[in-house]
């Protein structure tokens, strides 16, 4: 078999220079969540997937799954917003309509460069918690979260409990609880060493 014969479909350009366009604009979409409480120069929609996809490196290993399936849903999972936008519930929008958007727009985004609709499909995945895998990504989404707001508690002072309250009710796993409670007692120790402190003289 020659080298011609084995050697992969050649990619179109226009293809990888729409994906990184996409991606470039992720980059520079500011999480929502974060620009509705008035934190500033927020996090962008590529920041936090880096930090769900390192987590899903950790856990993936730790856990013995899939770790290309994993690692394909963290880097995906909010490619969508690329088209969509980064959606928050203030935004009152149907959770159906939300999903069939979300769905469609990783179907545009992709396009060519998935035919066969697997990268769609392990998103999906991602999207309805149907594996291991895809319960643990979406777990992780909620908990880098939960540690970004605990940065930004820190560094601001603003009161983001909500945050907290809001990663709480979607975690299942023990181990994850576990990580938020500890979180949530340095964060109520940092808080309270914060009110008990002298005040600073002028």
């Amino acid at each position: 078999m020659s080298a011609d014969e084995i050697s992969p479909t050649p990619i179109n350009y226009r293809d990888i220079a729409d994906l990184v366009l996409r991606v470039q604009d992720l980059k520079e979409l500011k999480r929502q969540g974060w620009v509705a409480r008035g934190v500033p120069d927020p996090e962008s929609v590529a920041d936090h997937s880096y930090g769900v996809a390192l987590l899903a490196l950790i856990f993936a290993r730790r856990l013995h799954l899939d770790l290309g399936r994993v690692l394909t849903m963290a880097l995906l999972h909010d490619l969508g917003e690329s088209i969509i936008g980064d959606v928050i519930p203030a935004d009152n929008m149907a959770p159906a309509d939300k999903t069939a958007a979300e769905e469609q727009a990783m179907r545009d985004v992709l396009g060519h460069l998935d035919p066969a609709g697997e990268l769609v499909s392990q998103w999906l995945d991602f999207h309805h918690r149907r594996s291991p895998e895809g319960q643990l990504v979406g777990e992780l989404d909620k908990l880098e979260m939960a540690f970004q707001a605990d940065r930004y508690e820190n560094a601001t002072r603003l009161d983001l409990s909500e945050f907290f309250t809001y990663v709480e009710d979607r975690l299942c796993s023990p181990e994850f609880l576990a990580l938020l409670r500890r979180l949530q007692q340095d964060r109520s120790a940092r808080q309270l060493e914060a009110n008990s402190a002298p005040p600073a003289k002028g």
